[in-house]
């Protein structure tokens, strides 16, 4: 024994934590496409899986999930504009683009940008 006590973490922080690193992993598919190193359908297809695994999560916290992206430098704006760079690729590869309501936020049923609500995960 150490003497640390285990550290604990709730199912809902485990879901808020996967969320960051998928919204991560997405971003630096983002980048390596912008730099020429996945072509436009390779892209499309790992941010596709990327995204599925977010629906899977089902709800996250906004005000955590916000404040975690923010710690590794993913503003709220950041996510909009990669909402927008999804679209485009999507458009790009000849895939229609379903509604994305502007001011959604990610991830939001309902406009907000925190409050510590409960939202789907499911778009930026």
């Amino acid at each position: 024994m150490t003497g640390k006590p285990p550290i604990l973490t709730s199912p809902a922080e485990l879901r808020d934590e996967r969320y960051v690193s998928y919204m991560m992993s997405m971003h630096k598919i983002f980048l390596d496409y912008e730099h020429g190193i996945l072509t436009k359908e390779q892209a499309l297809q790992y941010v596709e899986h990327y995204m599925a695994k977010v629906r899977e999560i089902g709800h996250v916290d906004d005000e955590r999930t916000s404040y975690m992206l923010e710690q590794q430098g993913f503003t709220f704006q950041e996510r909009a504009d990669m909402q927008r760079e999804y679209e485009d690729l999507k458009l790009r590869c000849g895939q229609k683009v379903h509604g994305y309501k502007q001011g959604s936020g990610y991830g939001s049923d309902t406009p907000n940008q925190g409050q510590g609500r409960r939202t789907k995960a499911g778009c930026f």
